[in-house]
């Protein structure tokens, strides 16, 4: 059968990382209705979609012909054959929310895992990571409208969290004369001189990828 993810080699491709991570999401395994069962399958889920936005070869390839696919190249490494149970199809505007979350906590990360060992040899290692924050997170503000949403709840939430970086963020910034951007940060107005000892602080995981009605 000729795949249609662009190629037939890009299919097997796609059929190894597929396995590989269904394997390392253990809880998915057990099949049942826990906190962490949810996670597992909702990133599973998440990871499907954004494969098929990427590789498939018309607009209207889906989440049923991404299983029929993986029927034919993959399925009997698997235990949970019936993936029409597991995984869907995200509408776009709740994936485009989805993966805005995603990668804001992927440099959320990032940033928060190398301010330890930052320093006069790396010190710029981690502005891209602040940069992209600050873009995604002002992306993410034209986005919502509606206090009442599952999106608005984990933007905030994410928001607590990133906050919580500041104080690191002054401290780095004062020892090595550089500049995190904040969440708040307006590109016209942002100040990028290099005395920065002045500045203060400007007045955010798999739980985000819940199904959920509305997001």
């Amino acid at each position: 059968m000729k795949s249609k993810l662009k190629t037939e080699e890009n299919a097997k491709s796609i059929c190894k990382q597929f396995i590989k991570l269904h394997k390392s999401l253990t809880h998915i395994e057990e099949q049942s209705n826990d906190h962490n069962y949810k996670k597992d399958s909702s990133f599973l889920n998440y990871w499907v979609n954004t494969v098929i936005r990427e590789n498939r070869t018309y607009d209207q390839y889906c989440i049923h012909d991404f299983t029929h696919d993986m029927e034919n190249h993959c399925m009997i490494s698997l235990t949970v054959y019936d993936l029409s149970e597991l995984v869907y199809d995200i509408k776009g505007d709740d994936f485009n929310k989805i993966n805005i979350l995603y990668n804001l906590y992927v440099n959320y990360d990032k940033l928060k895992n190398g301010l330890s060992t930052l320093s006069e040899e790396n010190k710029s290692s981690l502005l891209p990571y602040s940069n992209e924050c600050n873009k995604l997170y002002r992306k993410a503000e034209t986005m919502h409208n509606d206090q009442k949403t599952t999106f608005y709840e984990k933007l905030t939430k994410f928001t607590s969290e990133y906050k919580e970086l500041y104080p690191e963020f002054e401290e780095k910034e004062n020892k090595f004369s550089i500049y995190f951007k904040r969440l708040s940060d307006n590109p016209n107005n942002i100040i990028t001189t290099s005395v920065l000892g002045s500045l203060v602080g400007l007045i955010p995981f798999m739980g985000i990828l819940y199904k959920v009605k509305e997001i």
